[in-house]
């Protein structure tokens, strides 16, 4: 009995190793374009950054609005975020938590969107 689940689980585990080393590759090559457009400011995943980063400013702006104060993330008065912050912010969190974002299997842009609302929390908690 005990080969028979060692057996099972092998197989169960077996196909999703190259699978997650698929997605990290993938996830890892969006990283490397996302820093390669943040220097020039040019490019489709930059730009998907900065409005990624947009949006969730938008949100925070109605959360304080009609949450009372209620904010995702709470950056200094006056703070003026650019895509290159942006995308600096969304690629620290992808590297510290890489083995949990290879799990994930939506679009490496989706991901690294989850990754910049992630680091803007981490980067600028709310008290």
């Amino acid at each position: 009995m005990r080969i028979v689940a060692t057996a099972v689980l092998v197989l169960v585990l077996l196909p999703s190793a190259p699978a997650a080393r698929s997605e990290q590759a993938r996830l890892d090559k969006a990283v490397d374009l996302l820093q390669q457009q943040s220097q020039t400011g040019k490019g489709e995943f930059i730009a998907f950054i900065n409005a990624a980063g947009g949006a969730y400013s938008w949100v925070n702006t109605e959360l304080e609005t009609k949450e009372k104060g209620h904010r995702l993330f709470c950056p200094p008065p006056g703070t003026l975020l650019t895509s290159r912050d942006y995308a600096q912010i969304a690629v620290i969190e992808y590297k510290k938590g890489k083995n949990e974002y290879a799990q994930r299997t939506e679009y490496p842009l989706e991901v690294l969107s989850l990754a910049l609302l992630r680091g803007l929390q981490d980067t600028f908690p709310c008290k």
